[in-house]
């Protein structure tokens, strides 16, 4: 990677060296052990981007290699790296190596894998080309892939379009009408409608729903939607797998429509109590799935050989997690049952600097696995509703923010006599879903009060 070009090179090493500048762009480092890699000058800070340390490292520091921000048993030394590295914590504390300390690996960061292509590799030249000035806000996913009725996703577009006749619409647009809230007398804007209006503000406290802190301070109706596609559904919902705040949203807007313009009022309660109302009749009409038990409902994607009745000591193991973006918080659940889907034990936990919802899911994968081991069981058929990591584990593929983790989990697999790994859907997965928000809320509030 560092060799230079000859007084005299031939084509076809011209184009070797001009490839060498593309794959530089998007090469990484995987930290494994960390024996081989230089904490200042290589690329080892993130698994979707390079990204190096910068700035000034004293002659000492130089040579100084990210073994060295390890403890023995391969987690982060923390204290080490606010010695070192204070202003990068959060970066490398999201990176999981392996236990196992396996080695350092080199990965191409624009693709998931960690496998180069030529369509990555053109997909990266022209993402550079592109002006840094493009539109941030997603409307893929804050708008038309969000979980809800097409109804409600028009509406979403709407809120982030600003095209409803709100006061302060219509007053931009030469319409002459009073602005005011009519609940509260205050300038009424979309964000105002539906977050700042003491209405509006008592409904959201009233919504079984796990929000993050910054949802109060939104002024901007695009930043509002970026924020609540974060939220939770807490268990007492009934509703997994599609969110709740698109349904609050909409019966904001027709509790005020009904307010303005047939004078009748709804309290607060009887809002949220008919969101709710709303979200259940949708989601049971669209997930039919959830009127069948939940074994006739398991998709398998893959397993290991293992045909015939259930060994002796064998469990049938659901895991899910919950993952707070905002905060880098998630929570595991994780619960065993026997070949008659009997209680055999069950349990959560914790983590903190969590990088993604995929990560999450692995390390409830990952301490499942262990919670079965250690409670004597030497069969485990883990089922999980998370389809990307079923899938890795399954034909045996890595991705790049997950090659640690993914090694341990097939590392503890090989310790068991049987194991098996099926997708199955997050209906059929709320005993576990409701064990990890669970311990998320928890750790979210303990988390708030200690600050």
């Amino acid at each position: 990677m560092d060799v230079s070009l000859s007084s005299n090179p031939s084509h076809g090493w011209r184009g070797i060296l001009a490839g060498r500048e593309v794959i530089r762009k998007g090469l990484g480092r995987i930290v494994g052990n960390g024996e081989s890699i230089n904490v200042w000058k290589d690329a080892w800070l993130s698994t979707t981007t390079p990204l190096s340390p910068f700035g000034p490292a004293t002659e000492i520091a130089q040579s100084l290699k990210v073994c060295d921000l390890l403890l023995e048993d391969n987690t982060w030394n923390v204290s080490a790296i606010r010695s070192h590295l204070p202003q990068y914590e959060d970066f490398i504390r999201k990176l999981r190596p392996s236990s196992l300390k396996t080695e350092d690996s080199f990965a191409w960061l624009p693709d998931k894998s960690g496998v180069y292509s030529s369509k990555s590799g053109y997909r990266l030249i022209k993402k550079n080309k592109v002006s840094s000035l493009q539109e941030t806000f997603s409307w893929t996913s804050s708008v038309w892939k969000v979980q809800t009725s097409p109804k409600l996703k028009n509406f979403l577009w709407k809120i982030a379009a600003g095209a409803l006749p709100v006061g302060e619409q219509l007053a931009s647009r030469g319409i002459h009408i009073p602005t005011a809230c009519k609940r509260c007398g205050a300038a009424e804007s979309l964000c105002h409608l539906f977050l700042h209006c003491p209405y509006a503000k008592k409904v959201w406290s009233l919504a079984p729903v796990l929000f993050g802190q910054a949802l109060l301070s939104q002024t901007v109706p695009r930043k509002l939607l970026e924020v609540l596609k974060q939220s939770i559904n807490l268990p007492p919902t009934g509703i997994s797998s599609s969110p709740l705040y698109p349904w609050i949203l909409w019966n904001l807007w027709t509790a005020r429509n009904q307010f303005l313009f047939a004078d009748k009022l709804y309290t607060e309660k009887e809002t949220i109590h008919k969101a709710i109302q709303d979200a259940k009749a949708w989601h049971q009409a669209t997930h039919p799935e959830l009127e069948q038990s939940p074994a006739s409902s398991v998709a398998t994607l893959g397993r290991t050989p293992n045909v015939g009745p259930p060994l002796p000591n064998s469990v049938f193991l659901e895991t899910d997690a919950a993952w707070k973006e905002e905060l880098s918080l998630c929570g595991l659940g994780w619960i065993g049952r026997d070949e008659e889907s009997i209680l055999c034990f069950q349990d959560s936990g914790t983590e903190s600097f969590v990088a993604s919802a995929l990560q999450a899911e692995a390390l409830a994968i990952k301490a499942g696995l262990k919670s079965a081991i250690d409670k004597g069981f030497s069969s485990v058929h883990l089922k999980s509703d998370s389809k990307i990591i079923i899938d890795l584990l399954c034909s045996g593929k890595v991705c790049n923010e997950l090659v640690g983790l993914l090694h341990d989990i097939r590392a503890i697999c090989s310790e068991l006599v049987s194991y098996s790994f099926s997708f199955i859907p997050r209906s059929a997965n709320t005993r576990a879903d409701d064990l990890a928000k669970r311990a998320l809320s928890a750790l979210v509030v303990s988390s708030s009060v200690g600050t």
